[in-house]
């Protein structure tokens, strides 16, 4: 609710209060000792929202990603600061510097400049409708356990994947061995009638600069898997929250199938989560 694009100040009243009656729950449905400061922290969100807006444009994953670089600039127990200045200093100005020492050698100039413009990227393959596929790149096709719907006739003109780039958020196939425990595999789509759709990502596809995906759709079941077996509430403002159907609509309960379709990467296409049932 609070992560919304539009929130009225009905939308932040209505958390605020589910937030309090939550924490003022939490003894109860648990325990004291599972009540943190995080726990009431949860009750400033709010009013954090009021100030800068929605919560997913003010996340926290960007501080955390940076103190695990920190991490790596420093070792031992002694002088960490001062480590962390002086291979920050480093960082920052080594271009700078090099740039400045190969003045004069033409030759030098070039290959220096080479190797400081280098990006991981460099190879990127990009295709229409601001679609990029990330290397490697190969032309066998990975097998599927059933028959694609809707494959290319000519496979010798196809280039595959497994990382594609799509307004900013980069999606990987099943077997994508640096994957780990990301979920950007799971993706939901449109069908060609409006409906939304889930699936989970095998690979990618390049065809006539096109950019597609071969998709496992899933089956979606319609169960709302966070109120099943939820006791009736005795709060009053508990018992509007679990009416209002807030609870779980942003998770999907699916089945798998044994349906593989073919899905354009342009249109529609995001990515999400579900529960698998």
């Amino acid at each position: 609710m609070l992560c919304a694009d539009e929130i009225t100040e009905y939308d932040i009243d209505i958390a605020d209060a589910m937030l309090v009656t939550y924490t003022r729950l939490l003894p109860t449905l648990y325990h004291e000792t599972e009540c943190p400061y995080t726990s009431h922290a949860l009750t400033h969100l709010p009013q954090q929202v009021r100030n800068h807006g929605p919560l997913i444009l003010h996340s926290a994953f960007v501080f955390e990603a940076m103190l695990a670089h920190l991490k790596c600039m420093f070792h031992g127990s002694r002088g960490i600061p001062d480590q962390i200045c002086r291979r920050l200093g480093a960082a920052q100005h080594a271009s700078q510097h090099i740039r400045e020492d190969v003045q004069g050698n033409s030759i030098a100039v070039e290959f220096t400049s080479s190797l400081l413009t280098a990006s991981k990227f460099s190879k990127i393959l990009s295709l229409d409708s601001g679609v990029s596929f990330l290397p490697p790149f190969k032309q066998e096709i990975p097998s599927t356990a059933f028959p694609i719907a809707d494959y290319f006739p000519d496979t010798q003109e196809l280039t595959t994947c497994q990382r594609m780039v799509k307004d900013g958020q980069v999606y990987h196939g099943l077997n994508y061995v640096y994957k780990r425990n990301s979920g950007s595999y799971l993706v939901q789509f449109k069908t060609r009638h409006g409906q939304p759709s889930f699936g989970k990502i095998h690979y990618f596809v390049k065809h006539r600069n096109e950019g597609y995906a071969v998709v496992n759709v899933f089956r979606n079941t319609g169960i709302n898997i966070c109120q099943i077996g939820v006791a009736p509430a005795k709060d009053s403002v508990l018992t509007e929250f679990l009416l209002s159907g807030v609870l779980g609509k942003h998770f999907t309960v699916v089945k798998e199938t044994q349906s593989f379709k073919v899905i354009q990467c342009t249109h529609n296409f995001q990515g999400d989560f579900c529960q698998k049932w």
